[in-house]
């Protein structure tokens, strides 16, 4: 029996047999092969949403980019996933203007759940906030469907919206959506730090990317940033 397909020299199920071997022996390689292909993946996700585009180093020049889309309005950032504080302290050293609101929701006692290879509880903070010094910060500490009320968005105030989807898992991110949804204007920018995970990605698929027009601001090989060129009535 002949086999067309060889996969680098070797019969395509040889190639898959030994693979297999390898990753039933390594959680670690295997963990490592499918985070490659889940980036393969996302690359072909974009291509075919945004068409040709090129890929940042660093979600750090990510955010460069989505700050340099700003206008000169006062901007209001809502953090859906602090951590240890990096992206909170990261924003608030070069959005300098003293009219800036930022609001930061999370547990601050890790995932509620297993997420790729992360067990639950992982990123617990002891639930703690950050030790930032900024007086134009406010932190919502528990489960962000506790807490959404608490925002007011009073969009005939003008400013600047900046979201950062950062949970990770799904049905936070979604709650958080859900309560947005009709908030966003033009101009406003979103930015999902993992839009590489079949997580985010639905999120993206199902719910945010249906609701409006969008402009590509940039992405890395993990992360994505949006522009909202419109937000379409229920």
């Amino acid at each position: 029996m002949r086999f067309a397909t060889r996969a680098f020299g070797y019969p395509r199920w040889l190639a898959m047999h030994l693979a297999a071997k390898v990753f039933g022996y390594s959680r670690w390689l295997a963990w490592r092969a499918k985070n490659v292909g889940d980036m393969a993946d996302y690359m072909l996700w974009l291509r075919e949403r945004f068409g040709k585009v090129t890929t940042l180093q660093t979600r750090e020049r990510l955010w460069e980019r989505m700050a340099q889309s700003l206008g000169q309005e006062p901007v209001r950032g809502l953090e859906f996933g602090v951590a240890r504080g990096y992206g909170t302290g990261w924003w608030l050293e070069r959005l300098t203007d003293s009219r800036l609101r930022w609001d930061g929701f999370d547990r601050f006692t890790g995932l509620p759940r297993r997420w790729r290879n992360l067990d639950e509880g992982y990123f617990d903070a002891q639930g703690r906030p950050p030790t930032i010094d900024d007086r134009r910060v406010t932190w919502h500490v528990g489960d962000v469907e506790d807490h959404l009320k608490d925002l007011d968005l009073d969009r005939t105030i003008p400013f600047h919206l900046v979201v950062l989807f950062d949970f990770d898992i799904y049905e936070p991110s979604a709650a958080a959506w859900e309560y947005l949804r009709d908030s966003p204007r033009p101009g406003d920018v979103l930015y999902f730090d993992e839009a590489f995970d079949a997580e985010e990605r639905w999120l993206l698929n199902q719910q945010v990317l249906p609701a409006g027009e969008f402009a590509f601001v940039g992405a890395t090989t993990q992360a994505l940033a949006l522009l909202i060129r419109e937000i379409y009535p229920r």
